[in-house]
């Protein structure tokens, strides 16, 4: 059974990453290419103030195979990636919430996950375009995001095991308001302790900033939500033909 929960779970984050990744090529891929222009001018210019400069090494890969295969294969198998782990959540969670249908459990563990992966950490650390930040400080700050992805992620399961448990005594709303206590609380510790986001490149159109960070958010919402609504039909259509076989396989 949870083999089959999987492979649905990965084929719903498969058509969830190609549909971000339409999205993504309309909508971000046009400031990403203003953001590499910027930085290739702003490359010249030092280039022409200092001439015994080292020149740049040519890319391995021309923008038209960056922004077409590269960004489609890399989202759809991040999707892929985030379908198995929807899956393995859903196989967790769906026993604990067995009044719940299929398709409510895809979208409360869809939505869960959102949050956690990426909703939460971009209120710490939204995404710059590529090229627009210092490359020196690229470790540092991919290991503060990386950090922040984890507390999150924590974070959101806490809520969900002290939300449950809060149930018999506190009422479906009053545990509802313990696990996003929990929620708020580490979020706003985790905000305050860990590094602040880097400051982006001087000199950089902030409407371009402003548009690649929320057509970003967006892209990752319309992959969540394929992930939770093709994933909870799927798993729908599993259950209920599950059910279907074991009526017809019990003799009345």
């Amino acid at each position: 059974m949870e083999k089959h929960v999987i492979a649905r779970g990965a084929l719903a984050g498969a058509i969830g990453g190609l549909l971000a990744f339409v999205f993504g090529r309309i909508m971000v891929e046009p400031i990403i290419g203003r953001a590499i222009d910027f930085e290739d001018a702003r490359n010249a210019a030092e280039h022409a103030a200092h001439p015994g400069m080292a020149m740049d090494e040519p890319e391995l890969f021309t923008r038209a195979m960056q922004q077409n295969v590269g960004l489609g294969a890399g989202l759809i198998l991040f999707g892929l990636a985030m379908g198995a782990l929807f899956a393995v959540a859903y196989c967790v969670a769906a026993p604990k919430l067995a009044q719940w249908t299929p398709r409510s459990v895809a979208l409360a563990v869809a939505g869960s996950l959102f949050a956690g992966v990426y909703a939460l950490p971009y209120l710490k650390y939204p995404p710059n375009p590529p090229v627009v930040g210092d490359p020196d400080t690229i470790r540092e700050r991919t290991g503060a995001y990386l950090l922040m992805v984890a507390i999150c992620v924590a974070l959101v399961a806490a809520a969900w095991v002290i939300g449950l448990a809060a149930v018999p005594r506190l009422g479906t709303s009053g545990a509802a308001l313990a696990g996003g206590a929990v929620v708020i609380v580490g979020l706003i510790l985790a905000c305050l302790l860990l590094p602040a986001n880097a400051p982006t490149t001087k000199g950089f159109d902030p409407d371009d900033l402003y548009w690649f960070r929320t057509y970003s958010f967006l892209a990752q919402a319309i992959l969540w939500s394929a992930i939770g609504l093709v994933g909870g039909e799927l798993l729908h259509r599993l259950t209920v033909r599950k059910g279907d076989a074991t009526r017809v396989a019990v003799p009345a």
